[in-house]
């Protein structure tokens, strides 16, 4: 058929009909899409933005089959909606799938569901002979099922069916007022109700009467697009979940490939060396991170001997000295050949200088910054022990402060202390 006569509008009857199922068709995608943001592009949203797009070809098929000048501009309209038609249930099965994770016995139903899906929709698009010559309505042109096309009416039945109890099985298993027995009875009767839009095929056998089936479509999404809202439908896969550990990991993680190119790199590590993941993933790993490995420690990664605990002295871009912890260990590929590192860093920075400044008070007055009793013992004995070897003298000057106590009960303690600290200055300055 010439195009020019689908598209001339100038020939087509509107009706409020017609333009009601038309005008729905733009609210459906919409819910679509807000599902696809909200869900931050996951595979539940991506389906369920593929659902309403099915549903509004649908609508907009059946309206323009309605407003139709002719019955054969007509049976174009109506096999487009068809084609959205024919992958409705299978999407909708697909959707539950992602959503509740049924047992994998039942994955041969969906794999038959994509089949028919597609056979349908390819027999919509090739064969005449799918659908008879369109009924002739007040409401305008609907189209004509005959016992070739009549056989999408059990396949809806049964994807719908088996949808509804896959929710209804899901709310029975769940613990009583959990967010997951809500869920799976909020979109039981999301989907219940928009089953009931089937009634809209009624027009098909040659039945006289109005849609409104579509209607109940509409709120069956709008269920669903507040399910998600309010509870998630973010399907929980190892590889989200691997992703979600990654990134709120305590600790760096970094993964090259076998020719030392950055593939993977999580927010921690890029706050820790103060890069941008432009900057670092997708290029060879940084000298400045290189060279702190040792020949031999290279080798042994190399080989397949992990590397655990190797303190590290790193500087940021920005001149902040740290002290890291790394560990690397190699992936194997098949064969034993390297085929990627994986390395764990830690910032052990505080660690460090909480250990130095335990180890100077164990030897220094926190006070004076002096030599403690301690520090004064070891030295008096290596000196002694040194001199008994060389057989010579060790001096001794023993310093006294007169009337010291009597400065901190009259001027108080931290003026005392200050004395004490201005006395110690002047000693570390002889």
């Amino acid at each position: 058929m010439d195009l020019t006569h689908l598209l001339d509008l100038t020939g087509y009857a509107y009706n409020r009909y017609a333009l009601l199922q038309l005008a729905c068709a733009v609210p459906t995608l919409a819910m679509g899409a807000i599902i696809v943001v909200r869900e931050r592009g996951s595979s539940v949203g991506v389906i369920y933005f593929f659902v309403t797009l099915a549903i509004a070809t649908w609508f907009v098929g059946f309206s323009g089959g309605y407003m139709a000048p002719n019955a054969t501009v007509a049976d174009v309209w109506i096999r487009l909606g068809h084609i959205g038609v024919a992958f409705i249930p299978t999407l909708t099965l697909q959707f539950t799938w992602s959503v509740l994770r049924p047992p994998n016995r039942l994955r041969w139903l969906l794999v038959a569901g994509w089949i028919g899906s597609v056979a349908f929709a390819a027999a919509t698009v090739i064969l005449p002979s799918t659908f008879g010559t369109p009924y002739k309505y007040p409401l305008g042109y609907y189209g004509h099922y005959n016992i070739y096309s009549s056989l999408l009416i059990p396949f809806l039945s049964l994807f719908f069916g088996v949808t509804l109890l896959l929710y209804w099985q899901a709310y029975q298993r769940a613990r009583a007022g959990s967010v997951a027995a809500r869920r799976a009875r909020l979109l039981f009767i999301a989907w219940g109700i928009g089953s009931f839009g089937a009634v809209d095929f009624v027009p098909m056998y040659g039945i006289e009467m109005y849609p409104f089936g579509f209607l109940l479509v509409i709120v069956g999404v709008s269920i669903t697009t507040y399910v998600t809202a309010r509870y998630r439908l973010l399907d929980i896969t190892p590889a989200f979940a691997a992703q979600h550990i990654i990134e709120n990991m305590n600790d760096g993680l970094i993964v090259l490939d076998k020719d030392g190119i950055v593939r993977v790199a999580n927010s921690t590590l890029l706050g820790m060396i103060g890069m941008t993941k432009e900057e670092f993933v997708g290029r060879g790993i940084p000298l400045s991170l290189l060279r702190v490995l040792s020949a031999s420690e290279l080798t042994a990664i190399e080989t397949g001997v992990p590397l655990q605990n190797r303190e590290i002295d790193f500087t940021r871009p920005d001149g902040t000295a740290l002290v890291l912890s790394l560990g690397i260990s190699t992936m194997r590929a098949a064969g034993d050949e390297n085929a990627a590192y994986v390395g764990v860093v830690r910032d052990i920075t505080e660690r460090k200088l909480a250990e130095q400044r335990i180890r100077y008070l164990a030897y220094y007055d926190n006070l004076t910054n002096l030599p403690n009793r301690q520090s004064f013992q070891e030295q008096l004995r290596a000196a002694l022990a040194r001199a008994a070897r060389h057989k010579r003298m060790v001096a001794l000057l023993f310093l006294d402060l007169d009337h010291f106590k009597r400065i901190n009960d009259t001027l108080g303690h931290a003026f005392g202390d200050r004395l004490l600290q201005a006395i110690a200055g002047r000693l570390v300055g002889c």
